[in-house]
């Protein structure tokens, strides 16, 4: 039996190794580390030769379908696209002869709407047809009644900006890191941000100025920080703060803050 387990090394770092386990001992064998950060869905050829599994490799934004050959373990892309295929472990099988796979397929649709509190009838999508995924991770208004969100549509999550009404979209962040959680600060001048590596093994909140210029890190050793999608990042009233959550002290508390200049700590410091 062979299965996939992963380890944390005391930098923070995650990696990936293919083991073989005796099923009457329970012993295990290690055959090697993966050059990919796998996901649940795991199939093997028919053959031996070789193995398909759903994750991540270097800047690549979403959970694709992998060929992994044995014993080299030298990763080939399967599948090309946005959507992802990391549902559940029983969602691909290969065929007797090896030659065809059938993989669960997902996909996130989100738009950003505007809405009048006055009149909810009349809400309207202001990004429709331009990814599917516009505000997932994060959106906050300027003073001045723009938009800075969370986007997907250049394959990779960046912070992007436009007006109120949709138009002159522009991105703030760029290259191969998961940028999430946009929060504004109190003054307009500022913008804060979630950032981690496709794999997860880096992540840090960082500031940026309002057009994306004199970009800054934040928060230390990215051992300090596993970002917490489900909880935005907040400028406290007068500027000079930071809230996030952070899956790395959830048992101690999952509310961190940062000062601008200094590195996270808990509130219960």
């Amino acid at each position: 039996m062979t299965a996939i387990e992963w380890r944390s090394s005391p930098g923070g770092a995650t990696t990936y190794h293919l083991v073989s386990i005796d099923p009457a001992s329970g012993r295990e064998a290690q055959l090697g580390q993966l050059p990919i950060a796998p996901w649940a869905p795991f199939a093997w050829l028919p053959g031996g030769d070789g193995f398909l599994v759903t994750g991540l490799l270097g800047g690549e934004g979403r959970d694709q379908v992998w060929l992994v050959t044995y014993p080299g373990l030298e990763a080939h892309r399967v599948t090309h696209d946005l959507a992802r295929y990391q549902d559940h472990a029983s969602s691909m099988s290969v065929t007797a002869d090896g030659r065809h796979v059938v993989a669960l397929q997902g996909t996130d649709r989100a738009n950003i709407w505007i809405v009048d509190p006055k009149d909810p009838s009349n809400a309207r999508p202001i990004t429709a047809g331009v990814s599917g995924q516009e505000g997932l991770l994060g959106i906050d208004w300027t003073p001045d009644g723009e938009l800075v969100c969370s986007s997907h549509i250049d394959g990779v999550i960046h912070i992007w900006t436009m007006k109120a009404d949709g138009s002159e979209r522009r991105p703030l962040t760029s290259g191969a890191g998961r940028d999430v959680s946009p929060a504004v600060s109190p003054d307009g001048r500022s913008i804060a941000f979630g950032s981690s590596t496709p794999t997860g093994e880096d992540a840090a909140i960082w500031l940026m100025d309002r057009d994306g210029g004199h970009l800054r890190r934040l928060t230390g050793l990215s051992r300090e920080v596993e970002l917490d999608p489900l909880r935005p990042l907040f400028f406290a009233p007068d500027g000079q703060w930071i809230t996030f959550g952070n899956l790395r002290h959830v048992q101690e508390n999952s509310v961190q803050v940062t000062p601008r200049r200094q590195a996270a700590r808990g509130l219960s410091e």
